[in-house]
């Protein structure tokens, strides 16, 4: 069974774990989230990063309100927010041990 991103999650609200729902998630908005890690975070780490951004995106999950948001908007929202969040986290501890 394929899960919408609504239904994925509306699942990862009751359960941020539900490995089914994330799969579901980062099949139908890979590119979005990808996108997003390209523009705040470029291509070294890579691969971690589309873990750490696909985990964050799960645990906001509970922000999500199903009667008021377009679920693959919200998507690339968040994952935008979250690479810009991971972004400045790695500008400030650069900075910092300068």
């Amino acid at each position: 069974m394929k899960l919408t991103s609504r239904e994925a999650l509306l699942r990862l609200i009751e359960n941020k774990d539900d490995g089914v729902a994330i799969v579901a998630l980062w099949e139908e908005n890979r590119v979005v989230i990808n996108a997003a890690i390209r523009k705040w975070l470029g291509g070294k780490g890579y691969q971690a990063a589309r873990y750490n951004v696909l985990r964050r995106i799960t645990q906001s999950a509970k922000y999500f309100i199903a009667e008021m948001e377009d679920p693959s908007e919200w998507v690339a929202r968040t994952a935008d927010l979250e690479c810009r969040g991971l972004r400045l986290g790695i500008e400030w501890a650069s900075a910092r041990n300068n």
